[in-house]
């Protein structure tokens, strides 16, 4: 029988035996994990806070990518009802690792416990200097949603953190607390997701901290470019979020390619297109040399986001640099899905660049793809592109575009008349209310 004192040694080995694929996706161990999971549950109020620690992060490992089982949903809340007795007493690395898990497993805790694990957080970035430990905690707070109402003084200390992290010249030897740091490369990346990050707090970092964190990125430039890489939450599209890309891209930097990828980039754009910092054109200019030889193995969703934030950020790329992105969009067009077609004739239109010379296919690509998934705004913002750009779409797009748009002012149409009937309804003279009739229910 496996002892109390042996849990999270057994958690940790079967993560570590278990990193191949096809062996962590198999039935039987998925079912051993289940097994553990039990045991763990019955002799959970026994563990250690390390022994929690150490468990959380191994069973997120072992269930990366995967669905839960019953069996395994009720751990983690046993987990986190347990955990969160304790989540006061948690050090900078404990917090880390435990951020970093929950999120791998899509886990979302209840708001009282974010609003715990917060208050660790913001007493434990003080003693920050790792760029690595700070990205992968602020990652896993924006994605675990911590970004809803942060307190001042949780954005006041990661605003600190990131001063403290990234204030060395860019190329100079870390810190020596920075121990998880092996390299300029790491800390490019790490501000990179940090800035990320940041923006999607509202952490209003101040321009010196902005100033460095890119002159980090933009000394490494580009090296090897990780590829088949979706958009982070990082997107502009809401339906295209995956924090799992971003996490790993920060969490676990050693395990990506020499130089920057196109993910890194993405994230600094669209940052930089929401924090409170005025870029130089100079740091503009060096981040747009930069980025241009990462352009050709970038996916079109990740374009798009770049496009998408230079038209926010009011910044008109150079001609190389443009007809560059556009014949990468172009190479990947057949598996660009509506989203960033959109965003790529926004931007263009936004910036009064000129539309690309492969049009043609882009308006038929346009009829392939399914336009139901943007919303209204978006579909409105495509149509006044387009017209923007001076692109006549054939006869099957317009009608297509056409429907959409009368389908949804029908539908806003019904939306707004059920809802003037149901203040009709509920200013009555005192009878009973009447009730709504199943359709209109429904409308509602």
């Amino acid at each position: 029988m496996l002892r109390t004192e042996d849990l999270a040694a057994t958690w940790v080995r079967l993560a570590k035996v278990s990193k191949e694929p096809t062996v962590r996706t198999s039935p039987e161990l998925q079912k051993f994990v289940d097994i553990l999971a039990c045991a763990t549950i019955d002799r959970i109020q026994q563990l250690s806070i390390s022994s929690l620690c150490s468990i959380i992060w191994a069973s997120s490992k072992l269930k990366k990518g995967l669905g839960h089982s019953g069996m395994f949903k009720s751990f983690l809340k046993a987990w986190a009802a347990e955990m969160e007795v304790h989540l006061e007493h948690l050090n900078l690395e404990q917090s880390r690792k435990v951020m970093a898990a929950i999120t791998r497993v899509n886990y979302q805790p209840s708001a009282p416990w974010k609003m715990k694990m917060e208050a660790t957080l913001t007493a434990n970035l003080a003693h920050c200097a790792c760029p690595k430990t700070l990205a992968c905690c602020l990652v896993s707070a924006a994605s675990l949603g911590f970004s809803l109402h942060p307190a001042p003084a949780f954005r006041e200390a990661v605003g600190a953190a990131c001063g403290t992290a990234f204030a060395g010249a860019a190329g100079a030897p870390p810190p020596a607390a920075a121990r998880r740091i092996h390299g300029p490369v790491d800390v490019a990346r790490c501000a990179c997701s940090t800035l990320w990050a940041a923006a999607v707090l509202g952490v209003p970092l101040p321009g010196d901290t902005v100033r460095s964190m890119l002159g980090h990125i933009t000394f490494v430039g580009v090296g090897g470019l990780a590829s088949g890489l979706v958009a982070s939450a990082s997107s502009p599209f809401p339906s295209l979020e995956s924090v799992e890309s971003t996490l790993e891209g920060t969490c676990f930097v050693s395990e990506g390619g020499p130089g920057l990828a196109a993910l890194d980039f993405a994230q600094v754009y669209w940052a930089l297109s929401k924090v409170a910092y005025k870029p130089s054109k100079g740091e503009m200019a060096a981040l747009l040399d930069t980025t241009a030889a990462a352009l050709p193995t970038t996916p079109p969703v990740l374009l798009a986001t770049i496009l998408w934030a230079l038209a926010d950020l009011e910044v008109v790329p150079p001609e190389a640099w443009l007809q560059r992105a556009y014949s990468s969009f172009e190479r990947q067009l057949d598996g660009a899905s509506a989203e960033p077609l959109q965003a790529l004739l926004h931007a263009a239109a936004t910036l009064q660049l000129p539309p690309p010379q492969w049009s043609s296919k882009l308006m038929e690509r346009l009829q392939d793809v399914d336009l139901r998934v943007l919303p209204d705004g978006n579909i409105v913002d495509l149509v006044m592109s387009m017209h923007a750009l001076r692109m006549h779409p054939p006869q099957q797009l317009a009608v297509t575009l056409q429907q959409e748009c009368i389908q949804r002012l029908s539908l806003r149409g019904a939306t707004a008349a059920a809802a003037e009937a149901g203040c009709r309804v509920d200013g009555g003279d005192g009878g009973a209310p009447q009730q709504p009739e199943a359709g209109a229910g429904a409308s509602a």
